[in-house]
């Protein structure tokens, strides 16, 4: 998955398991935030990375999402439990996985086998 969509992605999963409503993120590895804003919610999500300059959009019931990434013109599918989710990048075809503790949001990502860390503020 690559970096951008791997951020709009933990933006994402962090607002709905944080509950927090912020218009950034920070991203640990390239030590900087990230400006978003928009709509998450049970059944719609819609948001927009001020830095990447596109829209992730989608629906969802029961905690699944089908969201579009208009980034990169591909599908991302996210499903959220406790404190956790997993996923699909259409884009890279591949698994993702995530967790959230506090504010600080944590992703799998099973194209690279590693870990990236993320604060919600």
């Amino acid at each position: 998955m690559n970096e951008p969509t791997r951020r709009g992605i933990a933006y994402i999963a962090g607002r709905v398991l944080t509950g927090r409503s912020s218009a950034a993120i920070y991203d640990y590895n390239a030590t900087q935030y990230f400006s978003f804003g928009g709509t998450v919610a049970e059944s719609r999500i819609s948001v927009y990375d001020y830095d990447e300059r596109y829209y992730i959009t989608g629906s969802g019931r029961d905690q699944s999402y089908s969201l579009f990434h208009y980034g990169n013109q591909n599908y991302v599918a996210l499903r959220v439990g406790q404190n956790v989710f997993i996923g699909f990048d259409y884009d890279s075809n591949s698994h993702f996985s995530g967790k959230a503790n506090g504010s600080v949001v944590w992703v799998f990502d099973y194209e690279h086998s590693m870990w990236f860390s993320y604060s919600i503020p």
